[in-house]
């Protein structure tokens, strides 16, 4: 009996183990942004906004529900980030620059095609996920 209340917590254990996520790759974010706040406040009104610009600049490689499983996630090679990981991981600050600047060679910077507040507008709707 003993021996099978060992087997069965062993296995347990195991399992666990191998539903533990990978910690985020490092960002390289400079300070100033780990720190910055949300100028745009969180409403209904960017909530809104947000979404209607991740339906056209993110769902493709994220997915709707923001977890990498975009229609781009087969032939970029490697899975997009979750987004519902790094919500809940990063800070507002970083995921507006990241989302700005891009990420190595793996995520384009967004910056020459939105505007700060529509990027803030983005990160409002990420609260969602």
């Amino acid at each position: 009996m003993r021996l099978f209340i060992l087997l069965i917590v062993a296995v347990l254990l195991l399992g666990c183990l191998g539903t533990a996520k990978e910690p985020l790759p490092p960002l390289d974010v400079p300070k100033e942004y780990i720190v910055m706040e949300n100028p745009v406040p969180h409403t209904d009104a960017s909530v809104a906004q947000g979404k209607r610009l991740y339906a056209i600049y993110c769902t493709v490689c994220h997915g709707e529900k923001g977890e990498g499983k975009g229609e781009f996630e087969k032939s970029l090679g490697k899975r997009p980030g979750d987004l519902t990981r790094a919500i809940h991981e990063m800070t507002e600050g970083e995921l507006y620059y990241v989302t700005m600047k891009g990420f190595k060679k793996e995520m384009l910077p967004y910056e020459n095609l939105l505007k700060p507040e529509e990027v803030w507008h983005l990160v409002n709707y990420m609260h969602t996920f």
